[in-house]
């Protein structure tokens, strides 16, 4: 897995003031409890699925990326949102091939690709 996110000078996104990488996930204990109490029962058949839950976790999302990155809630205001969309479903992708592994489950959900 390798994470790559661009923080930006201001909210303008015109010029990088560094880019970001992190070759695993760091998520916050209690983040992880939430997430997988949230998705357990969810059946996510496309990436669509996942984004659509994404946007209705987005506190838990910045929480993740934060821990991963070590960002400022300042920097946080300086990336794009398509670069952390694609972090976040990676993300979630992966929590749900580790739950989904834990669980015994074959891949009748979306796995992890990292």
């Amino acid at each position: 897995m390798n994470l790559v996110l661009n923080v930006y000078t201001d909210d303008c996104l015109t010029e990088v003031k560094k880019t970001v990488e992190a070759d695993r996930l760091k998520i916050p204990y209690r983040v992880a409890l939430y997430v997988a109490q949230s998705l357990d029962g969810m059946d996510f058949k496309n990436n669509d699925d996942v984004f659509n839950y994404i946007i209705k976790n987005l506190d838990k999302v910045d929480k993740v990326v934060k821990a991963t990155f070590g960002l400022s809630e300042t920097e946080m205001e300086c990336i794009d949102l398509m670069e952390m969309g694609a972090v976040a479903v990676e993300l979630y992708k992966w929590a749900i091939g580790k739950i989904n592994s834990l669980r015994g489950e074959n891949e009748k959900n979306l796995t992890a690709t990292a």
